[in-house]
């Protein structure tokens, strides 16, 4: 980043620059799209190591801009900077394979550490589960939360499966046209 007098002092002073720091060497050569778990051609090109790097260098910038004229981040691109921060499995794959060593993983970390310190991490209730689950420790605590989650958790999805066993039925037996132009969302 080629900063300026405001913005090296919003870099300094914030931990948003430890983030953009850690990705700006990024080459683009791509090297990490075919070890990432998240990365899948056919559904979005977005969350590749590259191009979620890409993405974290834009909002970086974008994030620059708006602390610049004072008007606060919008809440858009907090959203953006928690889909790109989410959409990595945290396994290090990419490490291995970038020329300059960049991890996203660790980038990842810090992105939703930022996110959680600034209150702008979204609360799912699966994510808790799974990070309960990650971090539980307990033999006891972990057969009992498995069991709470297997259980439950089945039982919900077959009730709400027969509760939109009319809706499915009607629509499979009529499914709409499949051809021409997507609708404009």
């Amino acid at each position: 980043f080629g900063l300026m007098g405001h913005e090296s002092l919003i870099m300094q002073q914030s931990d948003i620059g430890e983030i953009a720091a850690s990705v700006k060497d990024c080459l683009r050569c791509g090297k990490c799209k075919p070890v990432c778990a998240t990365h899948v051609p056919r559904a979005n090109l977005l969350y590749s190591p590259r191009n979620k790097i890409l993405a974290t260098s834009l909002l970086v910038e974008a994030f620059l801009y708006e602390e610049q004229t004072r008007r606060g981040i919008s809440i858009k691109h907090w959203q953006e900077f928690e889909d790109v921060a989410d959409h990595c499995t945290v396994c290090h794959k990419c490490l291995t394979p970038c020329p300059v060593n960049i991890d996203f993983g660790d980038v990842s970390m810090n992105m939703r550490n930022l996110l959680r310190k600034m209150g702008q991490k979204s609360f799912r209730p699966g994510n808790a589960a799974a990070m309960f689950m990650l971090n539980a420790t307990n033999p006891e605590t972990i057969k009992l939360a498995r069991a709470a989650m297997v259980g439950v958790g089945m039982k919900a999805q077959r009730f709400v499966a027969g509760l939109l066993k009319g809706v499915a039925r009607k629509q499979t037996s009529a499914p709409p046209a499949s051809v021409g132009a997507a609708p404009i969302k």
